[in-house]
């Protein structure tokens, strides 16, 4: 049989190659790497709550004066009503 290339090889056990130095430093580089990331991300993500929340409020303020407007309909409606009798009228 014929000897495999080197890419081909079977590699050694993952313990005999990963060692705790190793871990180490990739875990630093990951963090390095990540740490921009994580921090834009966080502050997206809470300026997308503002906004959000932003949102929100006003539809609810919005909801709300418009149950006041409905609900107060017939009196506005009749002070309307009352105009044209009053020195306002033409």
């Amino acid at each position: 049989p014929q000897a495999l290339p080197s890419e081909l090889a079977i590699p050694e056990p993952i313990h005999q190659v990963w060692t705790e130095e190793r871990s180490r430093r990739m875990g630093v580089l990951l963090q390095k790497a990540a740490s921009g990331y994580v921090t834009k991300a966080a502050t997206f993500i809470t300026w997308l709550f503002k906004q959000s929340t932003k949102i929100a409020f006003k539809a609810v303020v919005s909801l709300l004066f418009s149950f006041f407007f409905v609900w107060d309909l017939p009196a506005i409606a009749a002070g309307v009503r009352s105009l044209r009798t009053s020195r306002v009228a033409p």
